[in-house]
Parts: structure tokens; C-alpha cells; sequence
């Protein structure tokens, strides 16, 4: 990604230098992404054409809004403020819900393992070895199964425990909120360039490119 991009953004071999902005408004969203406010949608590319963006951050509704009306916008969602609503509805109840909030953190650990194995066979493929191409895309298409499967099991077990009776209430809001981001959450098979979790430890509103493709990222280490 070139620093004309992105306002208020410098990028160098080894150094980003952001301009942070005191609010997470819709209007610092649209100057950092490119967005034009009027319309909603994505400015064009510089030589005129369409643009396309990945924007990965949290549930925050700025950016859900931002998903929803802008064309060549893709959002995904990060796992680690998810992982966060199941830790928080744990030990909310920590006597019922003990066992219910291992569960679901052994699912999600679950997936965290399929989505490494996606992004190191994405990785290879992208660039095999001389002679490797079909060994490498084999090894592509097994991992985005077993990306599959991890979040199948989750899908399955949100469904059930949703029509279930007798949940307690601070897994009944996580669950909820699973339901309400679903999309962005498993958007991630799509992109397996990008990590599940939106905040680096080394970065504050890290910007980086995939397969050609900008994407955004906002948090920090503190920042959930």
C-alpha cells in the first residue's frame, strides 16, 4: 500500500508512523479508508477504476455500518473481542458456566489452529516450490476443510444452545452477539492472509496489503 493511500500515513520498509485521531467516528473512519461520506461508498482507485478494501476491527458500529453500505468493502471481525464475550459471560456465572465457557474457548482455539493451517498452505500456494504447484494446492484445499470444519462445530453448537432452555443469561448476550457478527467472524475463510485477531501487539491501527487486496486494521494491544 502506497502512503498516499491513507491519509496521515507514513509506510517504509520496516516503520509505520500513523497520525492518531482522538474519536472513532464515521468521519475519521471515511478520511483514514477512503471512504466518501456522501455516498457511503469506496473513492475510486487512482487510475479511476473500482477500489477494494478489507477492513479488519472489531464490532464497533461505525465500521459495521461502513461494511454494510460500502461496495468492495469486506469486513471481518475479530475472534479475540468474540474470545472476550465467552471469557466475560464465564465469569459472570463462573459456578454454571464453567464448563459451557471451556467449551467454547476449546472451539475457538479450535479454529484459531485451522486458520494458521490456512495461512501457512495459502502462503505456499501463492508461491510454490518448481514443481510443487498441485502437492501445494492439495495442501490449500485440505486446510480451507478443516477451516470448514472448526467452524461448522461452532455453528452447530450456537444453534443448539440458542433453541436450548435454561441458558444463563450472560451466555445467552454472548451468544447473541455471535449470531449478530456472524458474518464478519467467518468471513476470515476468504482472507486467510489475515490474522483472526485485528490488533497486533507490535501495532496501533496496523495497515498492511494481502494478495493485492488493502486491508485495514484498527486496535492495539490495549486497544480491547
Amino acid at each position: 500500500m502506497r502512503a498516499g493511500h491513507v491519509p496521515g500515513i507514513i509506510i517504509g520498509p520496516d516503520t509505520v508512523c500513523f497520525v492518531m485521531d482522538p474519536t472513532r467516528s464515521g468521519h475519521v473512519l471515511a478520511r483514514h479508508a477512503g471512504i466518501d461520506e456522501e455516498t457511503g461508498q469506496l473513492e475510486p482507485a487512482p487510475d479511476g477504476g473500482p477500489r477494494r478494501l478489507v477492513l479488519s476491527t472489531d464490532f464497533y458500529k461505525v465500521y459495521e455500518s461502513a461494511g454494510n453500505k460500502a461496495e468492495g468493502l469486506a469486513s471481518l471481525w475479530c475472534w479475540a473481542h468474540m474470545r472476550r464475550h465467552i471469557v466475560r459471560a464465564g465469569d459472570a456465572n463462573p459456578v454454571q458456566l464453567k464448563y459451557w465457557t471451556q467449551e467454547w474457548l476449546d472451539r475457538i482455539r479450535a479454529l484459531y489452529a485451522a486458520h494458521d493451517a490456512l495461512m501457512a498452505a495459502w502462503q505456499e500456494n501463492a508461491a510454490p516450490a518448481a514443481g510443487q504447484e498441485q502437492a501445494a494446492a492439495a495442501r490449500l484445499a485440505q486446510a480451507r476443510s478443516a477451516w470448514d470444519e472448526a467452524i461448522s462445530v461452532i455453528d452447530a453448537a450456537r444453534k443448539e444452545q440458542a433453541a436450548a432452555p435454561g441458558l444463563q443469561e450472560p451466555a445467552k448476550k454472548a451468544l447473541a452477539t455471535l449470531d449478530r457478527e456472524w458474518d464478519g467472524l467467518t468471513a476470515h475463510r476468504d482472507y486467510p492472509m489475515i490474522d483472526l485477531d485485528n490488533y497486533p501487539d507490535a501495532a496501533v491501527m496496523p495497515m498492511s496489503a494481502g494478495s493485492g487486496v488493502p486491508v485495514a486494521g484498527q486496535g492495539g494491544a490495549l486497544a480491547a
